[in-house]
């Protein structure tokens, strides 16, 4: 009459709705692998490009280091040889020129680093480097016809690179640390 009577499930009713759902789990859980699995090779390339970035960065920041720790020892040697000079009282040095060689040397590794890939945090380090050893090369080729009154000026203006320079390498240092415990 008016109301219908609901059929009962048989057993292969059931079976036909399980091997359904298990079918659309089996799609689904396809799809998941899939996806799960490109998403962790997608973190594996991005961890592996980081490290790759970091290892450059650790050793352009090494290089730099070594460059100004050079650039160092160089000015070292020259703030010697005018102290030597000064020492000698106020002879005329009318000719006498510091030829600072080494010190030019460095200058030109570090520009030539310059020119190549640094990175930005070791760029301005570098740059306060090579301007430090650029004015220091200046002052040591500066020939002058009396030396000997100018050494304390000489001195100080040397020193005064050199503790630029040192900040420099401190920092570059403090860069370089920085990266090769992050790859560690």
């Amino acid at each position: 009459m008016g109301i219908s009577r609901m059929v009962s499930f048989h057993r292969e009713d059931w079976l036909s709705l399980s091997q359904s759902v298990a079918t659309l789990v089996a799609v689904f859980g396809a799809f998941c692998v899939v996806f799960v699995q490109n998403s962790l090779e997608r973190r594996r390339e991005i961890a592996a490009e980081r490290k790759s970035l970091l290892r450059e960065r650790y050793r352009s920041a090494a290089y730099i280091e070594a460059l100004l720790g050079a650039s160092g020892a160089a000015l070292d040697e020259v703030i010697r040889n005018v102290q030597m000079l000064g020492d000698n009282g106020a002879v005329d040095f009318k000719h006498v020129q510091l030829k600072p060689s080494s010190l030019s040397v460095s200058m030109n590794l570090i520009a030539g680093a310059l020119n190549g890939a640094l990175p930005t945090e070791v760029m301005r380090d570098a740059l306060s480097g090579f301007h430090a050893v650029e004015v220091a090369v200046a002052i040591a080729q500066h020939t002058t016809e009396r030396i000997g009154p100018r050494v304390a000026a000489t001195l100080e203006q040397l020193v005064k690179e050199r503790g630029k320079l040192a900040a420099a390498q401190k920092s570059v240092s403090e860069s370089r640390k920085k990266w090769e415990h992050q790859l560690n």
